[in-house]
């Protein structure tokens, strides 16, 4: 039995090649010449324009940029209505967003033209740009009229707190209140010191009283004095006792006075006091009122200064969306590649070729009847 009956031998299958050559060959080259005569002299250039936007927030949706919105724009722009529709020019247009950065977008246009791509590449970018403005506008006008607003409001309340503070410091008069309380305090605390200096003075005369009246029981009220023309004895008032007894009148006279003024102190003061806590009761609510309207009258300016910030910020803003490189005329297309086209033709060619021969010559040569082997 004939062990390499079934081994593939690469002899003859170069040998089929050899014997095919022509045809291979010039299969090749006819789909070779297809391709190139077609690249050449059917397929039509295709040129690519470009343009790179810059929108630090996000990058450029595909969807807005290929929108019929937009598409239609630019065809209108350019006067594109024999050429295109909205559809049309939305194949022709591809958006990516750049690899390095998110928020680098490149906008290309592929047309049979290098000026009409480059016009349309710019005219999108240009009118994505305006689009971007106007919606950039009209959000800011918006929030300007908010805030301001706001502000006429705020004005407007800050306009009534003023009128209320300025009647209510009239029409309350904190300085003469602060002057009566402060009179009244003082008042009821030279009573209260005179009301303690006269229980020390009442002490103090009660105490001499007693003292005196001991003294004057020990002290005659008279002495001998010189005898008379008949030579009998005389009686004369004692000086010292007449000085005690003045002394005495004197103290009870001042004593009864302070207990007066004592009496008339302690029956004014309750009144005095009534009428100092109902002051302080008033004044205090007055500051109270005025602290009120005074701290109101701050936050509503503060939030006047706030709102004005806030509209001067929104009118100087600009959009953020820049247009980092226009589209420049393309030199040379970008379709079809003529080199390319022609060398994969002829790969294809020379498979397609190959691959038939070897399909006739299987067909071509004699089968082996079955169970029949070849012996050695």
């Amino acid at each position: 039995m004939d062990t390499y009956a079934d081994e593939i031998d690469l002899r003859e299958y170069i040998d089929i090649l050899w014997r095919w050559r022509f045809l291979i060959v010039g299969i090749t080259l006819v789909a070779a010449l297809a391709a190139a005569a077609i690249s050449f002299f059917v397929l039509k250039p295709v040129y690519q324009a470009s343009v790179q936007i810059l929108a630090p927030q996000a990058p450029v949706p595909a969807e807005v940029i290929k929108s019929p919105h937009f598409m239609s724009l630019v065809i209108d722009s350019l006067d594109l209505e024999d050429q295109y529709d909205a559809f049309s020019l939305s194949r022709a247009v591809s958006v990516e967003a750049s690899r390095s950065s998110s928020v680098l977008t490149t906008i290309c246009v592929e047309t049979e033209s290098s000026d009409l791509s480059t016009r349309i590449a710019n005219e999108i970018a240009s009118q994505f740009l305006a689009f971007v403005r106007k919606t950039h506008d009209s959000t800011t006008a918006s929030s300007v009229r908010y805030f301001e607003e706001q502000r006429a409001a705020a004005q407007a309340s800050l306009a009534k707190v003023r009128k209320d503070l300025a009647e209510f410091k009239q029409t309350a008069n904190l300085v003469a209140l602060q002057n009566e309380v402060s009179r009244l305090a003082g008042q009821i605390t030279s009573y209260l010191a005179q009301e303690v200096d006269g229980n020390l003075r009442i002490r103090e005369l009660e105490k001499g009283i007693e003292e005196l009246e001991k003294e004057l029981v020990t002290v005659p009220r008279t002495v001998s004095g010189p005898p008379d023309w008949s030579g009998q004895p005389t009686e004369v008032p004692n000086e010292t006792y007449e000085r005690l007894s003045e002394s005495l009148a004197f103290k009870k006279v001042e004593l009864g006075e302070t207990q007066t003024r004592l009496q008339w102190i302690a029956s004014t003061l309750p009144s005095l006091k009534n009428d100092y806590e109902t002051k302080c009761a008033l004044l205090l609510d007055y500051q109270n009122r005025l602290n009120e309207l005074e701290s109101e009258e701050a936050e509503l300016v503060a939030q006047i200064a706030s709102f004005t910030d806030r509209i001067g910020e929104l009118t100087t803003t600009m959009p953020q969306t820049t247009l980092v490189s226009p589209a420049v005329e393309p030199v040379s297309p970008v379709k079809p590649h003529k080199l390319l086209n022609t060398v994969v033709a002829a790969v294809l060619g020379g498979f397609m070729s190959v691959l038939a021969v070897f399909i006739i010559e299987y067909w071509r040569s004699p089968r082996k009847p079955a169970g029949i082997s070849q012996v050695g």
